[in-house]
């Protein structure tokens, strides 16, 4: 008969034996598989007990105190106090994370301009046409408000035509205004508008401005009403002689755009007080400002004119002739400068620029234009602005030789007297 044996480690069982062997070790296996399983399931109730117990026991033990606190608290008003404190908390930190957004925390420029615009008003010049007889604009320019009574700061060659002079606040009121009193030298002017309550702009420092500090010019450039340009100083007093201008005042130049219309507005800096008054554009990147600080003299003056110690209409001897150009000499810095800013700048080594012709002047009508270069009047060289002034005390025509781009003429201007307004 034939015995089947199985080696298992090395020992030799009967294949009878080993199954039953194999057969007790599965069901031992299994055994202590279910009862650590039933110990698991034990061990997760307890704890789930005991968690439930405690949460209960911590629920009663504050409930029990809620309720012994619940009239002091309500009578001193404890609760209602913490939970505005916790929203007051709360929205503090909400304002906090918004005021960390690139968008908030350089956004400064906008919020002077924000703060500024109401004081800043658009004048404008109103004549009758010859033949239509219907009322035109002739000039245009900016101001701002300095005293709530209606009181209007602006540049003197803004208001010095001929003609009815309309005030346009931020808000579209129109009001018609009175030139109390301008000064040529200075190029300061004010106007008044019956108006009560208006919101004032102040009067910064000028003498404490450094070059660097930003810079906002506001006003109504080409009648685009209500518009600002940005920029930094780049001298915080350049010299009348250094420009070539005949005023002895210092200038503030900056790189913010100054365009025709802006004359008159201010120039604020970021703690939005008018630092300047914009008056004039040579080309791009180099505008120039009137410094508050000759704004403050110009007002105390008009202040003594009331009193008589002052004339509120002073300027130019009335013996020179009206020309209607403003200029600015060509020293060789200046023009240096210009070239490199403007290609079609003429190769010229003197003479003066003209940078703006007022309407209706006898320069206008003649042709001249802005950006012409004058360097000869009557065959005589002209080095600087202080040249044509003199000529305006003794000449009644004028032969300008003009330089414009690249191309040399001459045009023959007819001299007028001055129109004061």
């Amino acid at each position: 008969m034939l015995k089947l044996s199985v080696t298992h480690f090395g020992q030799k069982y009967p294949v009878g034996i080993f199954l039953v062997r194999r057969y007790l070790s599965v069901l031992s296996i299994n055994d202590r598989n279910r009862t650590k399983e039933n110990e698991n399931k034990h061990s997760k109730t307890f704890r789930l007990v005991k968690n439930l117990a405690f949460s209960l026991g911590m629920s009663y033990a504050l409930y029990d105190f809620y309720c012994k606190q619940k009239q002091t608290l309500h009578t001193s008003g404890a609760i209602e106090n913490v939970f505005k404190s916790f929203q007051v908390n709360a929205l503090d930190i909400l304002v906090k994370e918004k005021e960390k957004t690139p968008r908030a925390m350089f956004n400064f420029l906008a919020d002077v301009a924000e703060k500024t615009k109401f004081s800043v008003v658009y004048i404008e010049i109103v004549a009758r046409h010859p033949i239509t007889r219907q009322s035109i604009p002739i000039s245009n320019g900016s101001g701002f408000i300095v005293k709530s009574d209606g009181l209007i700061l602006t540049n003197a060659h803004v208001v010095s035509h001929q003609g009815r002079v309309i005030v346009k606040l931020y808000d579209g009121t129109e009001y018609e205004g009175i030139v109390e009193s301008y000064d040529t030298e200075s190029d300061l002017a004010t106007v008044r508008i019956k108006a009560k309550d208006l919101p004032v702009l102040p009067l910064g420092e000028s003498s404490k401005l450094r070059a660097g500090e930003f810079v906002i010019a506001m006003g109504n450039p080409l009648t685009l009403s209500h518009t600002i340009t940005a920029g930094v100083i780049s001298s915080a007093s350049r010299q009348g002689k250094d420009l070539g201008l005949h005023r002895k005042s210092d200038y503030i130049q900056t790189d913010a755009a100054v365009n025709v219309g802006n004359s008159g507005g201010p120039l604020v800096n970021l703690d939005g007080e008018a630092i300047g008054i914009n008056t004039m554009k040579v080309t791009e990147g180099i505008s120039f400002a009137i410094p508050s600080d000759r704004a403050v003299e110009f007002l105390e003056r008009t202040e003594k004119a009331r009193e008589g110690s002052w004339n509120p209409f002073k300027g130019s001897d009335k013996k020179q002739k009206y020309l209607g150009i403003t200029m600015l000499t060509l020293t060789q810095t200046v023009i240096r400068e210009l070239q490199e800013r403007n290609p079609d700048f003429p190769n010229v080594s003197h003479g003066v620029m003209v940078w703006r012709v007022m309407l209706s002047s006898p320069s206008f009508e003649a042709g001249i234009k802005h950006g012409d270069v004058i360097t000869a009047i009557n065959g005589k060289e002209i080095h600087s602005a202080s040249d044509i002034y003199s000529l305006l005390k003794s000449e009644e025509v004028l032969d300008i030789h003009i330089v414009r781009r690249k191309k040399e003429f001459n045009i023959k201007v007819q001299l007028m007297d001055p129109v004061l307004s």
